[in-house]
Protein backbone atom coordinates (compact mmCIF):
# COMPACT_ATOMS: atom_id res chain seq x y z
CA UNK A 1 0.00 0.00 0.00
CA UNK A 2 3.24 2.43 0.87
CA UNK A 3 4.77 1.75 -2.50
CA UNK A 4 1.18 2.04 -3.99
CA UNK A 5 0.77 5.43 -2.41
CA UNK A 6 4.25 6.96 -3.45
CA UNK A 7 3.80 5.87 -6.66
CA UNK A 8 0.85 7.29 -7.36
CA UNK A 9 1.75 10.68 -5.50
CA UNK A 10 4.79 11.04 -7.82
CA UNK A 11 3.23 9.90 -11.12
CA UNK A 12 0.01 12.32 -10.30
CA UNK A 13 0.36 14.94 -12.42
CA UNK A 14 0.15 18.64 -10.58
CA UNK A 15 -3.06 20.62 -11.67
CA UNK A 16 -2.05 23.50 -13.31
CA UNK A 17 -5.35 25.30 -13.22
CA UNK A 18 -5.39 26.14 -9.79
CA UNK A 19 -5.74 29.07 -7.03
CA UNK A 20 -2.11 30.25 -8.52
CA UNK A 21 -2.61 29.99 -11.86
CA UNK A 22 -6.29 32.16 -11.45
CA UNK A 23 -4.86 34.33 -9.47
CA UNK A 24 -1.97 35.10 -11.71
CA UNK A 25 -4.65 35.85 -14.86
CA UNK A 26 -6.68 37.85 -13.07
CA UNK A 27 -3.69 40.16 -11.79
CA UNK A 28 -2.73 40.13 -15.54
CA UNK A 29 -6.39 41.14 -16.45
CA UNK A 30 -5.81 44.27 -13.78
CA UNK A 31 -2.89 45.07 -15.07
CA UNK A 32 -4.20 45.37 -18.59
CA UNK A 33 -6.71 47.54 -17.85
CA UNK A 34 -4.83 49.90 -15.27
CA UNK A 35 -2.71 49.97 -18.37
CA UNK A 36 -5.28 50.87 -20.65
CA UNK A 37 -7.38 52.92 -18.49
CA UNK A 38 -10.31 51.10 -18.29
CA UNK A 39 -12.04 51.84 -14.86
CA UNK A 40 -14.00 48.35 -15.29
CA UNK A 41 -14.34 45.40 -17.33
CA UNK A 42 -16.38 42.28 -18.26
CA UNK A 43 -15.17 38.63 -18.10
CA UNK A 44 -17.03 35.86 -20.17
CA UNK A 45 -15.83 32.08 -20.09
CA UNK A 46 -14.75 29.50 -22.97
CA UNK A 47 -14.66 26.11 -20.73
CA UNK A 48 -17.17 23.38 -19.34
CA UNK A 49 -19.96 24.09 -16.25
CA UNK A 50 -18.31 24.45 -13.35
CA UNK A 51 -15.16 25.34 -14.39
CA UNK A 52 -15.72 29.55 -14.67
CA UNK A 53 -16.04 29.31 -10.85
CA UNK A 54 -13.30 30.61 -8.35
CA UNK A 55 -12.42 33.55 -10.04
CA UNK A 56 -15.37 36.11 -7.88
CA UNK A 57 -13.44 36.79 -4.84
CA UNK A 58 -10.06 37.27 -6.66
CA UNK A 59 -11.16 39.69 -8.87
CA UNK A 60 -12.64 41.31 -5.44
CA UNK A 61 -9.15 41.12 -4.12
CA UNK A 62 -7.51 42.68 -6.57
CA UNK A 63 -9.97 46.07 -7.13
CA UNK A 64 -10.97 44.20 -10.61
CA UNK A 65 -14.61 46.43 -11.53
CA UNK A 66 -16.87 44.50 -13.01
CA UNK A 67 -19.66 45.07 -15.30
CA UNK A 68 -22.36 42.34 -17.26
CA UNK A 69 -20.95 41.64 -20.87
CA UNK A 70 -21.65 44.03 -23.23
CA UNK A 71 -20.23 45.74 -26.56
CA UNK A 72 -19.98 49.07 -24.24
CA UNK A 73 -16.97 47.46 -21.89
CA UNK A 74 -13.96 45.79 -22.65
CA UNK A 75 -14.47 41.64 -22.21
CA UNK A 76 -11.58 39.76 -21.13
CA UNK A 77 -12.29 35.99 -21.96
CA UNK A 78 -11.11 33.00 -19.47
CA UNK A 79 -10.69 29.91 -21.74
CA UNK A 80 -10.31 26.42 -20.23
CA UNK A 81 -8.89 23.91 -21.46
CA UNK A 82 -6.60 24.88 -23.72
CA UNK A 83 -7.91 24.17 -27.23
CA UNK A 84 -6.24 24.82 -30.17
CA UNK A 85 -9.66 26.21 -31.92
CA UNK A 86 -9.55 28.84 -29.53
CA UNK A 87 -6.25 31.13 -30.21
CA UNK A 88 -5.34 32.89 -26.78
CA UNK A 89 -3.02 35.89 -26.28
CA UNK A 90 -1.61 34.50 -22.83
CA UNK A 91 -1.36 31.35 -20.85
CA UNK A 92 -1.14 30.98 -17.38
CA UNK A 93 -0.64 27.55 -16.13
CA UNK A 94 -3.45 25.63 -18.11
CA UNK A 95 -5.82 28.63 -18.40
CA UNK A 96 -5.64 31.23 -21.39
CA UNK A 97 -6.73 34.46 -21.70
CA UNK A 98 -8.18 36.23 -24.78
CA UNK A 99 -7.56 39.93 -24.42
CA UNK A 100 -10.22 42.60 -25.75
CA UNK A 101 -10.06 44.18 -29.32
CA UNK A 102 -9.25 47.16 -27.66
CA UNK A 103 -9.97 49.46 -31.19
CA UNK A 104 -13.61 48.98 -30.60
CA UNK A 105 -14.20 50.37 -27.56
CA UNK A 106 -14.07 54.43 -26.82
CA UNK A 107 -13.34 55.42 -23.48
CA UNK A 108 -15.89 58.00 -22.97
CA UNK A 109 -18.45 55.32 -23.86
CA UNK A 110 -16.94 52.61 -21.34
CA UNK A 111 -16.37 55.14 -18.54
CA UNK A 112 -20.26 55.76 -18.88
CA UNK A 113 -21.03 52.08 -18.98
CA UNK A 114 -18.79 51.67 -15.68
CA UNK A 115 -20.99 54.24 -13.62
CA UNK A 116 -22.74 52.36 -10.79
CA UNK A 117 -22.06 49.59 -8.79
CA UNK A 118 -19.67 46.69 -9.04
CA UNK A 119 -21.53 43.78 -10.74
CA UNK A 120 -19.39 41.15 -8.88
CA UNK A 121 -20.77 42.82 -5.55
CA UNK A 122 -24.35 43.04 -6.15
CA UNK A 123 -25.16 39.94 -8.24
CA UNK A 124 -26.01 36.88 -6.22
CA UNK A 125 -23.60 33.99 -6.36
CA UNK A 126 -24.15 31.21 -7.69
CA UNK A 127 -26.73 29.13 -5.87
CA UNK A 128 -27.36 31.04 -3.55
CA UNK A 129 -30.92 33.28 -3.32
CA UNK A 130 -30.98 36.89 -4.16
Amino acid sequence: FFVFSVRKFVNTPVNRSGYIWRDKLVAEIKRDASDRGYPCVSVSYITDPGYNLGYRFLMFRKGLKLKPVSEKVPVYTIVYPLKKIFPVNATFGEIGLIYPDYKVYRSDIVDKSCQGSDYNLVEPMWGMPS
